[in-house]
């Protein structure tokens, strides 16, 4: 599993077929993080014996010739609303390209919500290969929490 050191705490012992390696970290810096891929990854993942990817972006992940599964989870770029700035308009766009060549190429694409397929698949104009909504749950420890700090809707403060 390729992460960056903000993701450190994911991880964890998942068998002996199962490793973490850090990556480098490029935070917010997208072009940085897309040159790396290009010019670095496919050497790493060669080294490491990968047979496939599973990308979380929504996108196929570049500079790879290897098999790629995409789980699609976010549906940023398709609200015009949330981009403020000339940088945020061209960042959509890039992403969009890469959503559209995901919904293309990917050997399969899992969606979030039946709501961010149906984008994916408007954007693309075709359907992926394969295509499953994926739902993901929350676990018992996270309704444990909600339980002890539950507020009844009138005890609740507005915030504005």
């Amino acid at each position: 599993m390729l992460h960056h050191h903000n993701n450190r705490d994911l991880c964890c012992d998942l068998g002996p077929n199962f490793d973490w390696l850090e990556c480098p970290n490029f935070g917010e810096n997208w072009p940085a993080r897309l040159w790396w891929q290009f010019t670095q990854l496919d050497t790493l993942l060669k080294e490491l014996n990968a047979e496939l990817i599973i990308s979380t972006s929504g996108a196929l992940v570049p500079g790879t010739r290897l098999p790629q599964i995409v789980i699609a989870q976010n549906p940023w770029c398709y609200i015009p609303q949330f981009h403020y700035s000339p940088a945020d308009k061209l960042k959509a766009w890039l992403q969009r390209q890469g959503y559209r060549q995901a919904q293309r190429r990917a050997q399969a694409m899992f969606y979030l919500s039946g709501y961010v397929a149906k984008l994916y698949g408007q954007d693309s104009d075709t359907k992926p290969q394969t295509g499953e909504i994926l739902y993901v749950g929350i676990d018992d420890d996270t309704y444990l929490n909600a339980q002890t700090h539950y507020l009844d809707f009138a005890e609740r403060r507005w915030k504005y």
